[in-house]
C-alpha cells in the first residue's frame, strides 16, 4: 500500500447542483439530455466523499450542528443514529480491516465511513479517529490510533492501511497505520490537512 498526504484545505468543498452540462455544450447537446436531474437534495451539504458505490456527507442542522448523512448505492439516504458532531464532519470511505492471509478471501472486510471526532465546534482540536460500518450501521473508535498526547484528524483508510495527521505532542505530522500488526509510522513531519491511501499493484 502506499499512502499519500494531499496538502489542500478543505472548507472550501460544497455539494450543489450540477447544471454546467448543458449551459457549456448549448446545442451540442440534445434538449432532453441538457437537464440534470437531482438524485438527492443536500441543501448546505459539505465534504463530499464516494467510495464502494456509498457516498457519505456533512449535512448541517438547525441547531447549528452536522450530522454524518449517507447514499446507499440503491439511491437510500440514511442519517446514522450517532451523536452530532459541533464541526462540520469531513469523512472518507474505504475497507478499514484487510483481507485473509490468501489475498482473495473477502472474509473480515468492513466498508466504512472514517472521520474525526473533535471536542466541541472545533475542527482540529481533542480529536479522535472514529469509523462507521455501512453494513452493521455501528460506529467505534479506531482504538489503534487514538492517543491523550495528539489530536488526530484528515483519516483515510483502503484494505486495513490508514492514514492521519498528528497535532500536538513531541512528534505532529502525517503518519500511516497498519491495522494488520498495528504498527504506527511517520510519514512526514507536515501536518496534513487531508490524506488519500491508495492501492499499488
Amino acid at each position: 500500500m502506499q499512502t499519500s498526504p494531499r496538502t489542500f484545505p478543505t472548507s472550501s468543498r460544497r455539494l450543489a447542483a450540477v447544471l454546467g452540462a448543458g449551459a457549456l455544450l448549448g446545442a451540442a447537446v440534445p434538449a432532453t439530455a441538457a437537464a440534470d436531474r437531482l438524485e438527492t437534495p443536500a441543501p448546505g451539504a459539505a465534504n463530499l466523499a464516494t467510495g464502494g458505490g456509498f457516498q457519505a456527507w456533512s449535512a448541517p442542522q438547525a441547531d447549528g450542528t452536522h450530522r454524518l448523512t449517507i447514499r446507499r448505492p440503491d439511491g437510500t439516504v440514511l442519517v446514522p443514529d450517532i451523536p452530532a458532531f459541533g464541526a462540520p464532519v469531513d469523512p472518507a470511505v474505504g475497507t478499514a480491516l484487510g483481507v485473509t492471509p490468501s489475498g482473495n478471501d473477502l472474509a473480515g472486510r468492513s466498508l466504512s465511513v472514517v472521520y474525526a471526532r473533535c471536542a466541541g465546534a472545533s475542527a482540529t482540536e481533542g480529536c479522535d479517529i472514529h469509523r462507521y460500518d455501512v453494513f452493521r450501521d455501528a460506529e467505534v473508535r479506531v482504538d489503534g490510533l487514538a492517543s491523550r498526547t495528539y489530536s488526530e484528524t484528515a483519516p483515510s483508510v483502503n484494505f486495513g492501511t490508514w492514514a492521519v495527521a498528528r497535532r500536538g505532542g513531541p512528534r505532529p505530522g502525517t503518519y500511516a497505520y497498519f491495522s494488520g500488526n498495528g504498527r504506527l509510522r511517520r510519514l512526514t513531519s507536515t501536518v496534513a490537512l487531508e490524506t488519500a491511501v491508495s492501492p499499488t499493484r
